[in-house]
């Protein structure tokens, strides 16, 4: 029951992400950022699904599971009152309620491959939104994970794009994932700045006799569902 409710309050970013993180974040970017030519962000979100379906579906199936246990009890035998059945229909509802605010309640109805797609198209959207696609050399990199699905993506801009493909950042979003999974979301992403820089680094180095004008903050950004 106490894991249970921690998922609820795992609802707000603001029971994962604290001003330590957020620090980390930033000084990790500005390092990177002096050694490439490359505009790197940092976004969480809290899911990248749609969960309007997911109250309704936890409401239905415990009232349906309920509903089938007075058919079967009913031919048993057993008989209830009508306050009981009143009771324990309102016990269910609230017990569906209550599970479609959890965590595992709202990932029970994702499929894998439906949880991937669509942090790959939130990742996408906001890259444009946010106009990491405008950096005067195309070369933003948007570090996007998101929490309830506990996936990650690299998305770079069109001139990183070309030259590294998505597999590159397989081992850093790996690596990230793990370290979400077992508690170390600040380790997770400074380990994975640090390695995206590396590889920015190499292909996309700054260069001395050139500006290098930081277009894009380097604050952590906190998105809404």
């Amino acid at each position: 029951m106490k894991n249970f409710f921690r998922n609820i309050k795992y609802r707000s970013l603001g029971a994962l992400i604290n001003d330590e993180l957020k620090a980390a974040v930033a000084e990790a970017i500005e390092k990177v950022e002096h050694t490439t030519s490359g505009e790197v962000v940092v976004m969480i979100a809290p899911s990248s699904s749609a969960l309007a379906y997911v109250t309704t579906s936890w409401i239905l199936l415990t009232t349906s599971l309920l509903f089938t246990f007075f058919i079967g009890a009913n031919k048993l035998g057993f008989n209830f009152t009508e306050v009981t059945i009143i009771i324990v229909s309102a016990l269910a509802f609230t017990c569906g309620y209550l599970l479609s605010l959890s965590w595992f309640g709202k990932r029970f109805f994702l499929h894998v491959d439906d949880r991937h797609q669509n942090v790959l198209n939130r990742a996408r959207f906001e890259f444009h939104l946010h106009r990491l696609n405008k950096t005067q050399k195309a070369t933003g990199v948007l570090i996007f994970v998101s929490l309830l699905e506990r996936e990650a993506v690299v998305w770079g801009d069109e001139l990183i794009a070309k030259k590294l493909p998505t597999e590159t950042w397989t081992n850093i979003l790996n690596h990230l994932i793990a370290n979400f999974k077992a508690g170390k979301l600040q380790l997770g992403l400074t380990e994975a700045i640090e390695e995206v820089g590396q590889i920015l680094k190499e292909h996309f180095p700054a260069v001395a006799t050139e500006r290098n004008d930081n277009e894009i903050s380097n604050e952590l950004i906190l998105l809404e569902d």
